[in-house]
């Protein structure tokens, strides 16, 4: 089995001392990527494995926008929107923008930001899946997203992949 594909299963089963003896061997594994393009950072916080996540970011990856927006890396989102302010709207190798990413994991100040940064607050992800920021906020149960999107006028109706709407993702 190669290192990258150690280095998956190591965060898919929650294995941080097998993840910090690979990133130790190479820190660069921490910044490696799968075949599908989402970062090990990216499929950490996705599998919700905070030990693995915190033994790749303590060898410093450099973070992109989408990893940035995950983790509610606020200052360094505003840094990288700054430079280049057309990236409030660019995609994700799995769809997402960067305010799907920062909903669905709770980060309501880095939401904001965003919304400032003229995040469409009703994008639709570019997936088969169609969610859009509220949804992810539903998803996550993170209410005080939810109540920011809509204080912003997201629409609370809008539908997803098979018909459902936020408040079928809240119910759950």
């Amino acid at each position: 089995m190669a290192t990258d594909e150690l280095i998956v299963q190591a965060i898919k089963t929650g294995d941080a001392a097998a993840a910090r003896a690979l990133v130790q061997q190479d820190p660069s594994f921490a910044a490696a990527r799968g075949e599908n393009g989402i970062s090990v950072v990216m499929l950490a916080a996705y599998y919700r494995q905070s030990e693995v996540l915190s033994v790749l970011l303590a060898a410093n990856p450099p973070l992109d926008l989408f990893e940035a927006a995950a983790l509610g890396k606020r200052e360094r989102v505003d840094e990288m929107i700054d430079e280049n302010p057309s990236s409030v709207a660019d995609r994700s190798s799995d769809g997402f923008t960067p305010l799907h990413l920062s909903c669905f994991f709770g980060h309501v100040l880095c939401a904001q930001l965003l919304i400032q940064k003229g995040a469409d607050i009703n994008a639709a992800a570019e997936n088969p899946m169609k969610v859009r920021p509220i949804h992810s906020a539903a998803a996550g149960h993170h209410l005080d997203v939810v109540k920011l999107l809509l204080e912003k006028e997201a629409d609370a109706d809008v539908q997803q992949q098979g018909g459902f709407t936020a408040l079928h993702a809240a119910a759950i």
